[in-house]
């Protein structure tokens, strides 16, 4: 599905220190444009596995404040970031406490 027009460009920002992506010119935003480098950089992503897990917790934890209710567009980035951070905790605790079998402790 996608996203109506007038959030295309507010949807295709990302809120990361360092790393801001552009909206991508379509038919419903012809005005969006992006630098080859933006594109070719967004063509490339590759997470690593832990990273990979850290996006799906997130994604849920996002998912639980939607489908709370919480979820505005004026804080749709703060509650993205918030989830990010929340799964990244979630990650560090488990990395400390649990050992998988290829660790040595």
């Amino acid at each position: 599905m996608k996203p109506p027009a007038a959030k295309t460009e507010e949807m295709l920002s990302v809120a990361a220190p360092g790393l801001q992506l552009e909206g991508i010119a379509d038919a419903a935003s012809p005005a969006l444009t992006v630098e080859p480098r933006h594109r070719a950089a967004s063509a490339y992503l590759a997470l690593q596995p832990s990273e990979t897990a850290v996006l799906h917790a997130a994604s849920r934890i996002f998912a639980g404040f939607a489908a709370n209710g919480q979820v505005t567009d004026a804080n749709e980035k703060e509650l993205s970031d918030r989830a990010v951070r929340l799964a990244t905790r979630m990650a560090l605790v488990i990395e400390k406490y649990v050992q998988s079998d290829e660790e040595d402790w």
